[in-house]
């Protein structure tokens, strides 16, 4: 089984989980948002993800979907970190162009 992990934002609920497609089975994958239980589809055909999101001459497949935990590599982990990480008197704001 050829299994790949993608990373995926629910607009519905606005947060970022990861999925797990099953590469070696074409069809819609199904994957059900662990936060709030939106449907989101993605399309494989022969090995690859395309740019459809749901084909209906094709059958449904169950991914499976989990939410990214604190030591996950993302851009929110980064940023609440670096946030945490500076006191108010560091806080520079920074603009580019003219004032």
């Amino acid at each position: 089984m050829d299994t790949r992990e993608t990373e995926m934002f629910c607009h519905d609920c606005r947060n970022d989980f990861t999925a797990e497609l099953d590469m070696d089975i074409n069809g819609n994958h199904e994957i059900e948002c662990p936060h709030c239980g939106h449907i989101h589809y993605r399309v494989v055909e022969d090995g690859r993800v395309t740019d459809d999101r749901y084909r209906s001459s094709m059958g449904i497949v169950q991914a499976n979907a989990y939410t990214m935990t604190a030591s996950s590599n993302n851009s929110n982990v980064y940023l609440q970190q670096s946030w945490a990480s500076t006191d108010s008197s560091s806080n520079v704001l920074r603009t580019s162009g003219t004032t």
